[in-house]
């Protein structure tokens, strides 16, 4: 029971971070917009990337389906960065409050 609450406020801490940190974040918010159109306009490179069912593809749509998968890393590296910063600047912040005596 303990480790499901600690995995639990991990997950809604991580989460908290990513989203305050990528709602502000341009870059983030244009892979996924660019992810979105894709996706929208080949569904079955939607049904590839979503629910990892096979498909034959075209040398357009391999190319199309790298650029998904790369912006998808570029926005996994922008949300570990959030939640690499949340825990350094709540680590600062609890550092300031903790009185270190020698």
């Amino acid at each position: 029971m303990i480790e499901e609450n600690r995995a639990q406020f991990m997950e809604e801490y991580l989460s908290d971070a990513v989203f305050t940190y990528c709602k502000n974040d341009h870059e983030y918010e244009v892979l996924s917009a660019q992810n979105r159109t894709i996706k929208a306009n080949h569904p079955t490179l939607a049904d590839i990337v979503d629910n990892a069912t096979p498909h034959a593809l075209t040398a357009d749509e391999c190319a199309l389906l790298i650029n998904i998968l790369k912006n998808e890393n570029s926005r996994i590296f922008i949300e570990y960065r959030a939640c690499y910063l949340r825990g350094l600047l709540d680590g600062i912040e609890g550092k300031s409050r903790i009185e270190i005596k020698k």
